[in-house]
């Protein structure tokens, strides 16, 4: 076995300092998702990386919720021309990310995955009404 010898708990890995890069990015602090965001802007591609790893249920949850709610099936080609916008979308969230910007409910700088979520929605509704507008 090639792991052999190596253990390691999934609560360990939960609260790791160095977890995979697959890890979902909203299980973070806002805190350490905005020190993840800033460290991208700033070239780091290893954390850009890790929030768009983190954050493709996100884009595909949108991108399947988008279609149906306009009708189409979501499976197939189309799918996956969203889910492509969708990665538009998160990326320059990343880009736009400005943790001075409060939550008035909780008064605390927006959660990565609640503001890349509009910037997602955005592209994807953007695509759907160019692209695949019906006559």
């Amino acid at each position: 076995m090639a792991y052999e010898g190596f253990s390691a708990s999934a609560e360990r890995m939960k609260y790791s300092r160095n977890p995979p890069s697959h890890e979902y990015i909203g299980a973070l602090p806002t805190e350490e998702q905005a020190e993840l965001v800033g460290k991208a802007k700033k070239g780091d591609v290893r954390s850009r990386d890790r929030i768009t790893e983190g954050l493709q249920r996100l884009v595909m949850g949108i991108a399947k919720s988008e279609l149906s709610a306009r009708g189409y099936n979501p499976t197939g080609n189309l799918l996956d021309d969203m889910l492509n916008e969708g990665q538009i979308g998160l990326l320059k969230s990343i880009d736009r990310y400005d943790p001075s910007i409060i939550n008035p409910e909780t008064g605390k700088p927006f959660a990565i995955p609640t503001y890349a979520g509009w910037w997602i929605r955005q592209e994807i509704g953007r695509a759907l009404n160019s692209n695949y507008g019906r006559i």
